[in-house]
Formats: structure tokens, C-alpha cells, sequence
């Protein structure tokens, strides 16, 4: 990537990353597994970070493997790895798609059979304590010419942009529902503290108290063209519609004004912290997070293009009686 963006048009000096759900996982991962010299100048997680989602087991993962080596003809101990490579991939997906994801604690969560596990070199355990003690990415590039920008001098910190939808659970709660699992509201209320809203808390709390800037949204638009039945709200992944600005094309409805309006001020904003992931969205008028301060940025809220801002405590106060989803 910061070798070869330059061949793309882009400057390697000036390189932001995103992900969304487990992307914004692998975006959050990235700062600790690069912590000395992670190439990037600024990370956007939305809807998901290293405390989001369970991780599996070695030795579940282990099982995984050897049930799809068995399926497949190879065996079921010992070196396999050649015996599988030589099968129709068709069949391997086949094999894969037929193991049962792992429970992820609620009703509504659970984990892939091959989601990543701890390596300890791209992912870790005690995310919480690696925090505490500051080790992440927090500078922007040891061959970046940043430093040579004085105001960027004052706090060489790599920020964050993070934040979550409202209703995170109104698309989660259909996948359980095709495995037989109807979810009563306190159920969905829980999944969408344990593994959004308090991580998403944690997160920007623990950076901010290390000095690097942080920005945290909720997004709550409900459109038309973005439902996916009535009362889905602001659901997993539907703030992706917003970003590349078509949800007319995916729903056939075209937008209305105030939706085009908030896709172009959440676009900019997107841009803005990118251009300059330190004072970008403060000079687009976004304050930086601050606990009991009115700097968490609501997008969506009430249908409205204009954001506003409220006190993150709105929607964690109750985030010191979570556990979160992804452990600590």
C-alpha cells in the first residue's frame, strides 16, 4: 500500500485507512500489530473495533479445519494443508459453508468458523491492557515528512475517526432469525452495548487519554431507500450507503434533499479527516471526544442533514456494567 500508492495517484504520505464491522476491527488491530511503524496517518473504524466481536479459539479453529479436511477426503490429523489445495475450491467452500458458527454469547451474536484467532504478531490478546499502556500506533511515520509541518509537531499522534449506527441489531437480528432464534428487545438492547456502543466508549476514552485525537459519531438516518422492513433504523452497515452515496442505485428509490444533503456533509467529513487527520474535521467544526463534553457527533438524528452533538455519557452511561463483547 504505501509503496505502491503513489503508482495510483495518491500520496504515500497521506494514507488513511477504514474499515466497517470486522474492516473496522482490522483497522483498530492494525495499530497495535504496526504500533512502531504503521504507514498510515489516520484510522476510521465504523462499527466495529478490537473489542467488538469474540475471537475463536486455536483449538476450535483447529476442529474447523480438520471437519472441512475430513469432508474433503484428507484426513483428519497431520498435514493436510497439500490434500485440501488440490480440491475444487468449490468444494472446500462447500465444506466450510456447512460448519456451524460458534456462539458469541447472546442470542443474537456469533462468530464465523474461521474468524481470526490470536497470533500474537497481527492479533492480541488483552487489547485493554496494551491500551492502558499506550502500545499503539501513535506515531504517524517514522519516514513521513508530517514532522516537517509545524503544527502537526505539537501532538504526533495517528488519529481515529470511530462510531457506530443506533440500531446496529435490526440487521443481526435477521441471521439469527434464520437459525430459529426469535430475540426479545433487552436481548438486541445488550447486543448493540456489548459490542458497539461500550466499545466504541472504551476505545475513545483510552486513546483520548493518551493524547491522540479522536472523533466519535452515532449514525441514526432511517430512509426509505435504506430499510430493510419497517423499524429497521439505522441498522449494521446501512451508514455505508451514506459514504458512497448510493442508496438510490442499490434501492431503486431516489433520495430525498435531506439525504442527499447528510451524504455530502458525511462524505466531506470523511475526506476532511483524511486530508488532515488532526485538524480536518476540527476545521469542518467537529470537536474532538471529551468525556461529559458535548463532542460525540450524532449524523441522522431525527432524519436531520445537520449534525449536532451531544455528551458520549448519552448513550455509555451504562457502559461499567458491560462486559464487552470481544473480552479484554
Amino acid at each position: 500500500m504505501h509503496q505502491n500508492i503513489a503508482g495510483f495517484g495518491g500520496d504515500p504520505d497521506k494514507v488513511t485507512i477504514f474499515g466497517q464491522s470486522s474492516g473496522g476491527v482490522a483497522a483498530d488491530w492494525w495499530t497495535f500489530a504496526y504500533k512502531d511503524d504503521p504507514l498510515v496517518n489516520g484510522i476510521i473504524s465504523e462499527s466495529g473495533n478490537a473489542f467488538s466481536f469474540p475471537l475463536n479459539s486455536r483449538e476450535l479453529q483447529t476442529r474447523n479445519w480438520f471437519n472441512i479436511s475430513r469432508a474433503l477426503g484428507c484426513g483428519e490429523g497431520g498435514d493436510t494443508l497439500a490434500c485440501v489445495r488440490g480440491k475444487d475450491w468449490r468444494d472446500v467452500l462447500a465444506a466450510a459453508a456447512r460448519l456451524p458458527a460458534a456462539p458469541g454469547g447472546n442470542p443474537i451474536r456469533s462468530t464465523p468458523a474461521f474468524y481470526p484467532t490470536v497470533d500474537n504478531e497481527t492479533v492480541f490478546s488483552g487489547y485493554a491492557s496494551l491500551l492502558e499502556q499506550g502500545k499503539f500506533a501513535k506515531i504517524v511515520s517514522i519516514h513521513s515528512p508530517i514532522y516537517e509541518r509545524p503544527h502537526l509537531l505539537t501532538n504526533p499522534s495517528q488519529p481515529h475517526l470511530l462510531g457506530n449506527n443506533h440500531n446496529e441489531q435490526g440487521y443481526y437480528i435477521i441471521p439469527a432469525y434464520s437459525r430459529g432464534i426469535n430475540t426479545t428487545l433487552a436481548q438486541r438492547d445488550q447486543f448493540l452495548l456489548e459490542s458497539f456502543t461500550c466499545p466504541n466508549a472504551f476505545v475513545a476514552r483510552a486513546r483520548a487519554a493518551h493524547g491522540v485525537p479522536v472523533w466519535q459519531y452515532r449514525y441514526f438516518g432511517d430512509w426509505a431507500n435504506t430499510r430493510l422492513y419497517p423499524g429497521s433504523g439505522a441498522y449494521h452497515g446501512t451508514e455505508m450507503q451514506m459514504l458512497f452515496g448510493n442508496s438510490g442505485d442499490v434501492s431503486g428509490i431516489e433520495p430525498s434533499e435531506e439525504q442527499e444533503r447528510l451524504t455530502r456533509v458525511m462524505q466531506r467529513a470523511w475526506v476532511e479527516f483524511a486530508r488532515d487527520p488532526i485538524r480536518g474535521l476540527e476545521e469542518f467544526g467537529w470537536p474532538q471526544h471529551a468525556e461529559g463534553e458535548e463532542t460525540l457527533v450524532r449524523l441522522g438524528y431525527e432524519n436531520s442533514d445537520v449534525p449536532d452533538f451531544v455528551r458520549p455519557e448519552v448513550y455509555s452511561w451504562n457502559c461499567s456494567n458491560i462486559v464487552l463483547a470481544g473480552g479484554q
